[in-house]
């Protein structure tokens, strides 16, 4: 291969300064965009994002996730790498075609589509533009770097737009197409920057039927997933209004941008890992395992306790009070982010660098259809909080199945948790946060900003007192680097001194020889001397 593949954690690192973009940029955007759009705005929005993101889905079958695998194993070999590439191309590029054809039958025959054909259009273009992004070759070549500089100035890029020309409800189309901008400019700068990594010319004979199998088992796993991902706000669409999605759209998008820092880390593992199995690395594929399950539930257990407490709060603050029908229903969704943690770990993590895919497709199909039943049942009784509770329970059922497939090695996960700093954590910051909740009224902003001083501490000595793993491997880290930087700066320091001396000898030789009353020669010979 071209370059050789960065450490996991350096990966880690740009994965993660990737997500912190990828929080921070939402953060700015979705407060400013849900009052312009008010929620009704912004429910037609998710609502016809999720309606096409089921055909975009279509046109994606399994690839984004099996082409990682299939071409991580592959990556040092670049005719072999190019022509899984091709084949995988072909594969997409039929499937889009069909997709395309399949939503422009709805978008002629739904009336509820058909009202918004432009902004369904704009939609369309971002998602199915997003389907060629090739992201997943960025993954399996470990190109992280890269990913992380290029997303943070789309997505600079594409703030200033929305802030320039998105001023009223009336923008919705605009900010449709800012958001389609963002994902065709990330494939069109994909595109150009891995041409190196392999070759344009086909090279034939073309095998195609060898993605075929793994490719549908991934494209049935993507099925379920986006069922759950996008059928509750497509059923509350349909079944309530275009506020009832806003409301919910709002939790959900919340808990999704914690959840999104939770997996962050455990994101770049799985190229590594599928070359790990493939080179029969057992010992080293089990330690990451074990590693990356206490970095995931030390970053959700705190998030799901401290945004318990503080629901109200931050929805107030950054979406505003005709938001504050979702805070109920994200306190439901917040446990999903541990279980969604466990469930990434177990199913793509896990299952799928050993090759049971089937497994993973499986429980996420039940998931599916847990979710549409309790939906269907609940969101007519009790509106959006029966929908969150459909995905909870969703969430649930991937969980149970997938423990009981790996109940002989699921003790890497169960050992994999220190549960000292769980429980330290739980003793320390519950009793002082519902103190906090109950008798610090000083307002929205101050009663984040204390509850978040307060809670660092507490989760920072928990860590501390608890030794657990993570904070030793990141503490060890940081003194190795001040370590070296100290000996750094203790080498310039003698070697200042050694030029030191030899300065002082040339100026000393120069005086004797002017006191010797030496030609200007000499002289020169001695300044000739000190340039060199």
């Amino acid at each position: 291969m071209a370059k050789k593949e960065g450490s996991l954690a350096k990966n880690a690192i740009f994965n993660a300064i990737l997500t912190v973009s990828g929080v921070i940029f939402p953060l700015i955007t979705f407060p400013y965009i849900s009052r312009v759009l008010t929620p009704s705005g912004t429910g037609i929005y998710d609502f016809l994002y999720s309606f096409v993101g089921y055909f975009s889905m279509v046109a994606a079958l399994g690839i984004p996730t099996y082409a990682i695998k299939a071409c991580a194993v592959v990556r040092d070999d670049k005719i072999k790498l190019s022509q899984t590439i091709q084949e995988i191309i072909l594969i997409q590029s039929v499937s889009t075609v069909i997709a395309v054809a399949a939503l422009a039958v709805c978008v002629l025959f739904i009336d509820k589509i058909s009202q918004n054909v432009l902004l369904t259009l704009v939609i369309s273009v971002g998602l199915f533009g997003q389907v060629f992004s090739m992201n997943w070759l960025c993954s399996a070549l470990e190109r992280y770097t890269f990913v992380s500089i290029k997303s943070i100035a789309i997505n600079l890029l594409c703030l200033i737009l929305m802030f320039v020309f998105v001023k009223d409800q009336g923008d919705i189309v605009i900010y449709a197409a800012i958001t389609c901008a963002n994902n065709v400019i990330s494939t069109v700068t994909n595109i150009v920057y891995l041409k190196p990594y392999f070759y344009i010319k086909p090279i034939r004979p073309y095998n195609v039927k060898r993605h075929i199998k793994p490719i549908i088992i991934f494209f049935c796993f993507t099925i379920a997933t986006t069922i759950y991902t996008n059928v509750d706000r497509v059923m509350i669409g349909f079944m309530l209004d275009d506020t009832a999605v806003g409301l919910y759209s709002a939790s959900y998008k919340i808990s999704h941008i914690i959840l999104s820092v939770v997996t962050s880390i455990s994101a770049v593992l799985l190229p590594r890992l599928s070359y790990y199995i493939k080179n029969s690395f057992r010992e080293e594929f089990i330690k990451i395992i074990k590693k990356a399950t206490n970095i995931v539930m030390m970053l959700a257990i705190p998030s799901v306790i401290y945004f318990m407490f503080y629901a109200d709060e931050a929805i107030l603050l950054f979406l505003g009070e005709q938001y504050a029908g979702s805070v109920m229903s994200m306190r439901i969704l917040l446990p999903t982010i541990i279980v969604i943690g466990l469930t990434n770990l177990i199913g793509i993590q896990y299952l799928v660098p050993l090759g049971k895919e089937k497994h993973v497709m499986i429980s996420t199909l039940l998931g599916a259809v847990v979710d549409i039943i309790i939906n269907a049942v609940l969101i007519g009784l009790i509106g959006i909080e029966g929908a969150a509770i459909g995905t909870l329970c969703a969430e649930l059922s991937v969980l149970i199945y997938q423990a009981v497939i790996i109940r002989k090695d699921i003790k890497y996960f169960i050992t994999g948790i220190n549960y000292k700093t769980v429980i330290a954590i739980v003793i320390t910051t519950i009793p002082v946060l519902t103190v906090l909740k109950i008798f610090l009224k000083v307002g929205t902003v101050w009663s984040l900003l204390i509850s978040v001083a307060c809670f660092g501490v507490l989760y920072l000595l928990s860590l501390i007192v608890s030794k657990n793993d993570v904070y030793v491997m990141v503490m060890a880290k940081v003194r190795s680097v001040l370590g070296k930087k100290s000996e750094n700066v203790g080498e310039i320091k003698k070697s200042e001194d050694v030029v030191q001396i030899s300065s002082d000898g040339i100026a000393d030789e120069g005086n004797a020889v002017g006191k010797g009353g030496d030609s200007a020669e000499n002289n020169d010979s001695a300044d000739s001397e000190i340039q060199k």
